[in-house]
């Protein structure tokens, strides 16, 4: 557990983490997080997909010297952390990526190249599909894109692993990695159990 994910002061992530306005101000939540026993660090770095626009996000991402600035102060105090904000973490040696909307082929190079891991989360889209929140004209093509970019880091060697973000709309706690798991073996295909079940490994010996 993260204890509680850490946000910018006035961007995506004040529903749920702790904001920061300086360095000075975020490098004092990593301690607390950590002394609260915190397995790693868990950063908003931007927003989520837009489930009624498809290629929209729904917040700016952090500028990518902020991005690195707070990967290194997490590591220094001995952490480890969480198309755009991706290329500026995996630049500035983040562990993990989680979610990751509309990464193009580049980024997948890139994240196959940092030895980070990746979290799709494709549940998070197709739990939603058919139930009527969320027009299916976007939810349908938005879960395309992203289990092919799914196939394609596979392709690549990247690390891939399976979480759920249980607690999101239609994701029970449970259920949801099962979801999940399935998701995911559609979009790999035939080996798809070995590749993330790599990417579980590395993240086990991490954190």
């Amino acid at each position: 557990s993260p204890g509680f994910p850490i946000y910018k002061t006035g961007h995506y992530g004040g529903f749920i983490g702790r904001g920061f306005d300086g360095l000075a101000e975020y490098r004092a939540l990593v301690r607390e997080a950590k002394t609260r026993g915190a397995h790693f660090i868990k950063l908003m770095i931007s927003g989520l997909m837009d489930f009624s626009q498809y290629g929209v996000l729904t917040g700016e991402p952090l500028p990518p010297d902020l991005i690195r600035d707070m990967i290194a102060c997490a590591h220094d105090e001995g952490n480890f952390c969480g198309d755009e904000a991706v290329r500026a973490a995996l630049a500035g040696g983040v562990d993990s990526i989680e979610h990751g909307a509309y990464l193009t082929d580049e980024t997948l190079c890139q994240l196959e190249e940092s030895g980070a891991v990746w979290v799709p989360t494709l549940v998070t889209i197709g739990n939603l599909i058919g139930c009527g929140r969320f027009p299916d004209e976007v939810l349908t093509p938005l879960l395309a894109y992203q289990m092919n970019a799914v196939k394609k880091a596979a392709a690549l060697g990247a690390k891939i692993a399976c979480g759920s973000d249980a607690g999101a709309y239609r994701v029970l706690h449970g259920q949801g990695g099962l979801d999940e798991q399935a998701l995911l073996r559609r979009a790999i295909g035939e080996g798809a159990d070995t590749v993330t079940d790599a990417g579980n490994a590395v993240i086990m010996a991490r954190f």
